[in-house]
């Protein structure tokens, strides 16, 4: 087996199902798949997180990608307790320049999180955001 194979996975058709209904078709499948490969990232979305602890559990996941849907809170404004909820797990969030600059500067941001600023202006004022996000420590 080759190395550094990293699979990306979704468990959609999970997010409108409870869990034991997750823990009893989804698992084994999703596991199957990451065991093929070196682990996997999971995709999630707003109307999925209910599944978040048994996710979280899966054997070679790597991280997951909390999708934000329409009239669900944004993964971001709840990441706090998204974080409580799954651990260690590395968590993959999209937040706007705005909001993810103005929790950089009050010292809010959760580690363990890998951040998709999205609307960042221009080119320099990235350079600029990047610098102080070096210069971030939790």
């Amino acid at each position: 087996m080759d190395t550094g194979r990293i699979v990306s996975e979704s468990v959609d058709p999970f997010h409108m199902t409870n869990v034991a209904y997750f823990e009893r078709w989804g698992r084994e499948p999703v596991e199957r798949i990451f065991a093929a490969f070196d682990g996997g990232v999971l995709h999630i979305h707003g109307n999925g997180r209910h599944l978040l602890e048994a996710v979280s559990s899966l054997r070679g996941l790597k991280a997951i990608f909390l999708g934000d849907d329409k009239d669900i809170p944004t993964a971001f404004s709840v990441l706090a307790e998204l974080k409580r909820r799954t651990a260690d797990l590395p968590l993959v969030v999209q937040v706007h320049f705005p909001d993810f600059a103005y929790a950089l500067q009050g010292h809010r941001l959760p580690g363990g999180v890998l951040y998709k600023v999205l609307d960042v202006p221009d080119r320099d004022t990235a350079n600029r955001l990047m610098d102080r996000v070096r210069a971030y420590r939790v």
